[in-house]
């Protein structure tokens, strides 16, 4: 039914010395798992680092997550992309709890697969903070077509997002605008 479930990704700290690290089982001080949920199916499908967004010395990571965040089965799931703020201690984060000093969510529009692609934008209104960008490739109503050989199927559209730390939380939807 729903292809993607709740999906992880892992935060391995470096070592001194080489190790194995089993992933799913309790990291402790060696890192940190970030979880999805109800509102990140497939997260972990993509994930990118992309410099420090809140200003606390510490890189922080964009999580994909294109999977079904309403918890309907449905061949074009809406998707969204997570902006986890680094952090120095173990544990968990539950993508589907973020808070203000987690993170915040950037959610896509319904059936676009939001968060199948992520990445570090640079800086490209040079405003000193990085941006981000945000994959949703079933986005972009399909257009009519002209020819028996040009398809009408959806066109997909890259997101460049530039994080209102403002608002965590907040969903950034559509295309970017002043």
């Amino acid at each position: 039914r729903n292809r993607f479930g709740p999906g992880s990704a892992f935060v391995v700290f470096g070592a001194p010395t080489p190790d194995t690290v089993r992933l799913g089982a309790a990291l402790g001080q060696r890192g940190f798992e970030i979880r999805g949920g109800p509102e990140a199916r497939g997260a972990g499908s993509a994930v990118a680092g992309i410099g420090d967004q809140n200003g606390d010395g510490l890189g922080d990571l964009l999580i994909g997550a294109p999977g079904d965040p309403d918890g309907e089965d449905s061949d074009a799931p809406p998707g969204a992309a997570f902006l986890v703020y680094g952090r120095l201690g173990a544990g968990q984060v539950e993508l589907s709890a973020l808070g203000a000093t987690d993170g915040l969510a950037l959610a896509g529009l319904p059936g676009d697969g939001a968060g199948s692609a992520v990445a570090a934008a640079g800086d490209p209104d040079a405003d000193g903070r990085p941006d981000l960008l945000m994959g949703a490739p079933k986005s972009c109503p399909a257009v009519e077509p002209v020819s028996e050989h040009l398809s009408a199927s959806p066109t997909g559209v890259t997101y460049l997002v530039r994080p209102d730390l403002s608002f965590p939380m907040a969903a950034t939807r559509g295309p970017l605008r002043d």
